[in-house]
């Protein structure tokens, strides 16, 4: 265990105050309360969730990080594709698209993939990397 019972327990309870900052559409309001969870207890989806709040508001460097993390501690194909969006918006043509490719690998209908790869930045980034 990466940490002690009552670290574990603290972070439940950022966790969920940053699941009801969610529901109520206050993404900016969750992002603490998911980066103190995961900073007590770091688990997979405390770091998606964070991610992709600092995504939605506008922070794309910053969710890189949570983002990479969650892509080496699980193997679903959200995280890396939340990746993959973030990596675009960071201006990360090249590592957008490869990451978009290895998420097409997995789950061929991701959407969210498929429109990194559809982005004319990251078409021209790749042609030049696959020439």
């Amino acid at each position: 265990m990466l940490s002690n019972p009552s670290d574990v327990l603290r972070a439940k309870e950022l966790y969920q105050q940053g699941r009801e900052a969610l529901a109520k559409g206050d993404i900016a309001g969750a992002i603490p309360f998911f980066r103190g969870s995961g900073n007590l207890d770091p688990h997979f989806k405390t770091f998606e969730l964070l991610g992709e709040c600092l995504l939605l508001s506008g922070q794309p460097v910053a969710a890189v990080l949570p983002l990479a993390a969650v892509t080496g501690l699980n193997e679903e194909v959200r995280a890396p594709s939340l990746l993959a969006e973030a990596l675009l918006l960071a201006g990360e043509h090249l590592r957008a698209g490869l990451t978009a490719r290895r998420v097409l690998g997995l789950a061929s209908s991701n959407r969210r993939a498929q429109r990194v790869l559809a982005d004319p930045s990251v078409i021209s980034a790749l042609s030049h990397y696959d020439s």
